[in-house]
């Protein structure tokens, strides 16, 4: 086990008095919107231009705030030996932040070649004005580039990336070439009769390389809903794939699998939906197969249909009635954007207009809250409406999840833990930053410093003291990813008010002695507040 031999609570005394409310049991919805007319971006509305309306509710703007992509934040970098989850480095928030995800699990080989070229030349010509990351998901999600402002050295790395096969998409196409196959030397009777045969055998492959695909794919969501939800400004999910493998409805639950979908893939696809809400991600999906030419049947979903390369957000045809069936994938793609205040693209050869969509609704981005009371978050969804001037469209996420405002995670601790620290980035759910350094005098022992912001923990009050909690992990691994050791701390938290005012202020500074073996290639860091289910994590690489 890591040897952890004790804890130092290490407080900064430098802050400025706030006397305003620590905690009120009201959670705050924020929605990012991108408001154009005939010209362009609309730049210079104030917050009373906008209405809101929440379930028809009319809901009062409490937060606003208005942000350019041109404005250039001053970013301090970290000292040497810190290393921390937050985006900002401790300095300014970014305005926007952008994921592009090459999705190798349900795209065709050649189809990936052809999405990858149109992002290097993309990425080439573009001047990043805020912070860009590439992911890519195979049998598993992996980091191409982490967020850089650097477009010469993303290109670098998505031009190195090998496009692979995917195995469970082969699988579901082989399915469908054999039963053609098969039925073309045959009569019609004999053709019906061995079509229908095969078609018995091959439907549980079929629908074994459907499961894992939309078990892979929702958690590959979960996964970049938690290394985006404690980031700052919006967020966008560029989704550059062959396949959307999920027909998709919305219910009285809000979003859902739709069709015979519905029973296998509710529960994974209800945790991604809200985790993609909390997050308040804009996704936009991306066609990797460009201009189609025909229907052609894919068995693992409905056949395409003809549609415009993309389709304004006012122009929904999606049904709110429980009893919604089974789409085709532009349906899907659509859904997902209206739902999150993206934009789908298409039936299109031009790939590099959807990344350059996605930068340019960065270009002017109003954020706007309205509270909640505890009382009404009944966990049912709440479509929202936001109304502008006239001649004005806005785009904006359609509804989010009306959860509990402190959700507890229906997995166990040691479960959320371990999938934070295993992931191929860091969670940011809670803000992170810490050193290591080696103990004088005591070899093999080495000093974990590490700083933990407050401001997403939960803390109740009670007998005048707030108080709370929060599970601490710490996971060595060696240089090919072999965990070494791991072990799990609880921590107890008891504040005065003057106390916490100061945590929130400036944050919490921890330190631990641990013993770090000679193969430790990376120290992985998690702390998880189990009231709220908030989590972040935090790789350290091991000494040298």
């Amino acid at each position: 086990m890591v040897g952890v031999f004790g804890a130092l609570f290490l407080f900064s005394l430098a802050f400025a008095q706030d006397n305003s409310t620590i905690r009120v049991e009201t959670r705050l919805v924020q929605i990012t919107a991108i408001v154009r007319d005939k010209h362009g971006a609309v730049a210079d509305l104030t917050k009373n231009d906008f209405e809101i309306r929440d379930k028809g509710k009319a809901r009062t703007i409490a937060t606003f705030s208005v942000a350019r992509a041109a404005d250039h934040l001053a970013r301090r970098a970290l000292p040497p030996g810190t290393f921390s989850n937050k985006l900002d480095q401790k300095g300014d928030p970014p305005v926007t932040a952008t994921v592009i995800l090459f999705d190798q699990l349900n795209t065709p080989f050649p189809d990936q070649a052809y999405a990858r070229k149109q992002a290097v030349e993309f990425l080439k010509a573009i001047d990043p004005q805020s912070p860009l990351a590439i992911y890519a998901l195979g049998n598993n999600l992996r980091v191409v580039h982490d967020f850089t402002d650097d477009r010469e050295r993303l290109a670098r790395a998505l031009g190195r990336y090998r496009n692979t096969n995917s195995t469970l998409l082969e699988m579901s196409d082989t399915a469908a070439s054999a039963i053609e196959i098969e039925g073309t030397s045959l009569d019609q009777q004999t053709r019906n009769m061995g079509t229908d045969m095969l078609g018995q055998l091959l439907t549980p492959m079929q629908a074994f390389a459907l499961d894992r695909r939309v078990s892979m794919t929702m958690s590959a969501m979960k996964v970049l809903a938690l290394r985006l939800g404690g980031l700052q400004g919006r967020k966008n999910l560029v989704w550059i794939s062959g396949a959307f493998p999920l027909g998709l409805a919305f219910d009285r639950g809000g979003l859902s699998g739709s069709g015979g979908q519905r029973v296998n893939y509710e529960r994974d696809l209800k945790e991604a939906a809200q985790a993609i809400d909390r997050a308040n991600v804009a996704i936009y999906p991306v066609d990797a197969r460009g201009l189609l030419v025909n229907n052609s049947f894919r068995p693992s979903m409905p056949a395409r249909i003809s549609s415009p390369t993309t389709r304004p957000q006012n122009q929904r045809s999606v049904s709110s009635s429980p009893e919604t069936s089974g789409r085709g994938e532009t349906e899907t793609m659509n859904l997902l954007a209206d739902w999150t205040g993206g934009r789908a693209f298409y039936n299109t050869n031009d790939l590099r207009a959807a990344l350059k969509q996605a930068a340019d609704d960065s270009e002017v981005i109003y954020t706007l809250g309205f509270y909640v009371e505890e009382k009404d978050l009944d966990g049912s969804y709440h479509d929202i409406k936001v109304k502008t001037p006239k001649a004005t469209e806005a785009r904006y996420r359609r509804g989010y999840f009306a959860t509990p405002l402190w959700p507890k995670s229906a997995s166990s601790p040691g479960s959320v833990l371990a999938e934070a620290s295993l992931g191929p980035a860091d969670a940011t759910g809670i803000g992170l930053t810490a050193s290591l350094a080696p103990v004088s005098g005591q070899a093999g022992i080495y000093s974990l410093a590490l700083h933990v912001d407050l401001d997403a923990v939960r803390l109740e009050e009670k007998n005048g003291k707030w108080v709370g909690g929060l599970i601490l992990g710490f996971l060595q691994q060696a240089a090919e990813g072999k965990v070494l050791e791991s072990t799990s701390k609880e921590l107890q938290l008891n504040f005065t008010p003057e106390r916490l005012q100061i945590g929130l202020q400036n944050g919490m500074d921890l330190r631990f002695n641990l013993r770090l073996g000679p193969d430790v290639a990376q120290l992985r860091t998690a702390v998880l507040d189990p009231a709220s289910g908030n989590v972040g994590s935090l790789r350290i690489p091991g000494p040298k």
